[in-house]
């Protein structure tokens, strides 16, 4: 039973490498033929839209610098604010604590 077994397996096996060899799209993909004098046309139009990205992203990078910095800003206001506003309700509470005491 086992064998049997075993010889399917290796049947299927060898079925399938013979398969994968003789086939020619196992071996990889064919590369498109372009003619010589289109591929500068198409690195130049290529190298262009790259600039073209290159500044977007540029000018978006500075932008989010920006927007950074008037964060931080406005974080560190709002941090003395509750400072200050955490010192004040303190003095209050404390106040209000020695006087009850």
């Amino acid at each position: 039973m086992m064998s049997l077994w075993r010889n399917s397996c290796v049947t299927g096996l060898c079925l399938t490498i013979v398969t994968l060899v003789s086939s020619l799209s196992c071996f990889g993909q064919s590369a498109p033929e372009t003619s010589s004098a289109s591929m500068p046309n198409g690195q130049a139009v290529s190298g262009q839209e790259l600039n073209g990205k290159i500044e977007t992203l540029t000018r978006s990078l500075e932008q989010t610098q920006t927007e950074l910095a008037r964060s931080r800003s406005e974080i560190e206001q709002l941090r003395a604010y509750v400072g200050r506003s955490a010192e004040a309700h303190g003095q209050r509470a404390g106040g209000g604590r020695a006087a009850r005491k």
